[in-house]
């Protein structure tokens, strides 16, 4: 765990905590950002406080001002911190008690801190620890625990650096529900050019801590019209160069690269790769590696999110896949592989060609399919309705029209007044029953199956498929009964 401490928290720590006689407590109140870290923004001196071998209780006037925090500025309380003797330098048996029970009677928080503050060690002779934080009039020292971690461990404590804090702009400017379903979210992008290098950009600025990067291209110079890279990064592995880009974005994001190409003969090592990530992103032009990404998916009981751009760009489509509540991707888009709306075919490559096309609608895929991904992760956190409908009645793939006219497989919009360009349809994907990956019998296998942790959306905590399943099936039965009015009262369906 990594704790961040403003300096005006530190300034407050040392001024009335450090330089007074002990014993004095502050409360103290921050952010678990969706990486994981802590960064404590308020403290909060009680002279009041009620402390026992068991508890702190917050005085009535903290526990006012607490609340007031929590409401306006969307803090959380984080824990206590207060000061000891200059013997006793560490939290003790009754503090870790204290911070235990603190967190069983409120498991809803993600994470608690405990720290103690002494006066400075004139003798010198004994050197501080690594995860204290050195202060003009003495030291601190914080413990920390998750639900995932129940047991106090030390945490490294540094301040505040003065460079722009992406966590702290994406809690004023995200919704508290998008951000709320990111914490420990890991996502895998398979293809990182127009597609997938702007998925990447805005899942990043959504506030997703982690990602994986997979590809095996190099940047050419066709490739900056509709991509995230500039003509420095021409020549450069497209891995590494949307890394730099995304790092620029958010210096916290961690990121690993694969610089292979996903197949029959790498399946192994994709296998690997999807072994503790919470949702893969099929961006690549090679419709034989979503094939394996689909079957790896199923495998690993693992979401998917598919993105294609059709010919010349004119339209587009995504899909959803959970393993065990909707149909696979080869069972969606199979019907369609041997049509018309599809580029070509460079069969010395085994590719989709590259399209002549504007970036601007290559990229409204991509964004599409980015608000798809993070739908997920919230659906899986429960924290944000955008996918629930579509999930409960499997209506998960979504084809856009990009130009005037174009109305997909369905033609539904075709009659439809007030028409031109950007519609989308929902569609809901029946599936096979006798496919080997969602079919009847793959679903039942899924049911009765020891369920495979396949998101960790707080802080390590999982979330299996079946669990989502569950999660969706009750959905369903709520809804029951409850007519949506479609485009023209039309029910689509694809097998």
């Amino acid at each position: 765990m990594k704790v961040l401490l403003t300096p005006e928290v530190i300034t407050l720590v040392d001024r009335e905590l450090a330089a007074q006689p002990p014993e004095r407590l502050m409360h103290v109140l921050g952010t678990v950002r969706p990486d994981g870290s802590l960064i404590v923004i308020e403290g909060l001196i009680d002279w009041e406080a009620e402390a026992s071998s068991a508890h702190v209780r917050p005085s009535p006037e903290a526990e006012n001002r607490i609340q007031r925090l929590e409401r306006q500025q969307r803090l959380s309380y984080l824990g206590v911190i207060h000061s000891h003797p200059p013997s006793v330098p560490e939290p003790s048996h009754q503090d870790f008690v204290a911070l235990q029970d603190l967190q069983r009677l409120n498991p809803h928080m993600l994470a608690l801190l405990v720290g103690v503050v002494v006066q400075r060690n004139h003798s010198g002779s004994d050197p501080e620890p690594l995860h204290a934080l050195k202060l003009d009039h003495g030291r601190l020292s914080l413990h920390g625990l998750t639900p995932a971690n129940p047991h106090p461990r030390p945490v490294r404590v540094r301040e505040a650096g003065d460079r722009p804090d992406f966590w702290q702009a994406a809690e004023q400017r995200v919704p508290d529900g998008s951000l709320r379903g990111l914490h420990g979210a890991h996502a895998v992008v398979i293809g990182a050019g127009s597609v997938g290098s702007n998925i990447a950009e805005h899942l990043v600025r959504a506030g997703v801590p982690r990602l994986t990067l997979v590809d095996d291209e190099v940047v050419e110079p066709v490739n900056l019209t509709r991509t995230v890279y500039d003509y420095r990064d021409v020549g450069r592995k497209k891995t590494s160069a949307l890394r730099d880009h995304l790092v620029a974005i958010n210096p916290d994001l961690q990121v690993t690269l694969v610089d292979d190409r996903l197949g029959a003969s790498t399946a192994s090592t994709f296998r690997h790769v999807l072994s503790d990530a919470s949702i893969a992103i099929g961006a690549a032009d090679d419709n034989l590696a979503m094939g394996v990404l689909d079957v790896l998916l199923h495998e690993c009981g693992l979401p998917g999110v598919f993105a294609a751009v059709y010919k010349g760009a004119a339209g587009g489509d995504i899909v959803t896949v959970v393993p065990g509540v909707t149909a696979c991707w080869r069972c969606t888009v199979g019907p369609r592989q041997q049509g018309t709306l599809l580029p070509a075919l460079d069969y010395g490559t085994g590719r989709l060609e590259g399209e002549i096309a504007l970036g601007v609608d290559i990229a409204t895929i991509a964004v599409l399919a980015a608000r798809t991904v993070l739908g997920v992760f919230c659906t899986m956190a429960d924290s944000d309705r955008f996918l629930e409908r579509p999930l409960v009645e499997r209506r998960t793939f979504v084809q856009v029209g990009l130009t005037p006219g174009f109305y997909g497989d369905t033609g539904l919009f075709a009659d439809t007044p007030a028409q031109h360009a950007w519609q989308s349809t929902w569609v809901s994907s029946l599936g096979d029953p006798d496919c080997p990956e969602c079919g009847a019998t793959a679903v039942k296998q899924v049911e009765v199956a020891e369920p495979k942790h396949w998101a960790r959306a707080k802080l390590g905590l999982a979330r299996g498929r079946s669990q989502l399943r569950n999660l969706l099936t009750r959905k369903k039965r709520r809804s029951r009964g409850v007519s949506e009015p479609g485009a023209q009262g039309h029910a689509v369906s694809i097998r």
